[in-house]
This record gives structure tokens, sequence and C-alpha cells, in this order.
């Protein structure tokens, strides 16, 4: 990893901005502001999730400063990647990695064996590298119409 960071359990009082780093990580794939606003229902994550269950941040050791979110909601067997973003200022310097793995090591600790990832087309091939099989689609839940891609990780 380029820039060290830490792992850690996000605050309610981080919702905003935790919701502002993923819509600034979409936006880094050059979206329209059209296509952006059709997200903002999706994009967003509530104080009381943070409350009530693990959503983990990667803040910079440097300045502090959030770098990235990652949500997984376990359900054993199966585990979903709720929510994996990295700011746009920190896309390609490992963050993304440091949470992914963190989310597979969090799934198999609640004996899931398997996760599912609906996934933007651009981060595919970050997901694949990491050992998810794209193994279908499925319909966004912000653009009607529009598929996106469905991987499997099978821990």
């Amino acid at each position: 990893m380029k820039n060290r960071v830490t792992l850690r359990q996000a605050a309610p009082e981080e919702a905003e901005e935790i919701t502002a780093l993923m819509l600034r990580s979409k936006a880094h794939w050059g979206y329209s502001k059209e296509f952006m606003e059709h997200c903002l229902a999706t994009l967003f994550i509530e104080r009381r999730v943070i409350e009530t269950d693990t959503v983990i941040v990667a803040v910079s050791d440097a300045d502090s400063r959030l770098l990235g979110v990652q949500h997984v909601i376990c359900s054993p067997p199966d585990a979903s990647l709720d929510k994996l973003f990295v700011d746009d200022t920190a896309i390609g310097m490992g963050v993304g990695a440091a949470l992914y793995a963190d989310a597979v090591i969090r799934a198999k600790a609640q004996a899931c064996t398997r996760m599912t990832i609906v996934s933007d087309p651009h981060a595919v091939p970050f997901y694949q590298s990491r050992g998810a099989v794209l193994i279908g689609e499925v319909a966004s839940d912000s653009i009607p119409g529009r598929m996106l891609p469905l991987l499997e990780h099978v821990f």
C-alpha cells in the first residue's frame, strides 16, 4: 500500500462524509451529472446503519482523512458486499484491496462461505483480481433498464 491506512468502525457522525465519498468515487468514472443524480437514492449511508451494523472505513494515517468505506452483510452461509467505495483521490493506492480483504475476513468469521457483489462495470476487474467470478447481471436500483455485473467470491 502506497500510503498507510487504518481500518476501523465508522462513526455515526461520519454518515454525511461517507456519502460524499461514495458519490466522489462513483463520479470518478466520468458519469454524467444526470446519471449521478439518479444514483443519489442508493449512494448514501444512514446513521442508523452505522449505529447497528459493522461499517468499516479506511482512514489515512497521515492526515486522518476518510479514504474508503466497506459494508458487508452476512446471513450465513451467504454474504453480500453492500458497499465498497474508495475516495477518488485514493483510487489505485491499495485502499480498496485492504477494504475488500477485510470484507472477506469478516464474512468468513461470521460463517459465510460465499459473498455476492453487485458491481459497477468499471470495478469488475478489481473484484476478479481478488478471486471473484462474474456469474451474471442484475437490474440497477438507480437507473431503470441498466444492468449491473453480479460477481461471486466463494471462500
